[in-house]
């Protein structure tokens, strides 16, 4: 899906944003529906949302966590998954 054309994110709380590499990246959250896990990243330069592909097993549905652009990788951290908190990092 990588490069794909999205409609914009839909509302969300709780999610992890983070600006790197010329794009804006968004991951998880809460929707009005349910926890989110998707990775999206949006190209201003385009105007373009595109779904991001993941190398192996990533964090999945997440809210409340971290991310951090460093050394041109995505690094994200800890967060919730309902009562449940994580101290794992990605």
């Amino acid at each position: 899906l990588q490069g794909s054309r999205l409609p914009p994110v839909q509302g969300r709380v709780g999610c992890a944003l983070a600006l790197g590499g010329g794009r804006v990246y968004v991951h998880g959250g809460r929707s009005a529906e349910r926890l989110e896990e998707e990775l999206l990243a949006f190209n201003g330069a385009l105007g373009v949302w595109s779904a991001v592909g993941q190398r192996g097993p990533g964090p999945g549905k997440l809210s409340s966590h971290v991310a951090v652009w460093h050394r041109g990788r995505l690094w994200l951290h800890g967060g919730q998954r309902g009562n449940v908190c994580s101290g794992l990092l990605w």
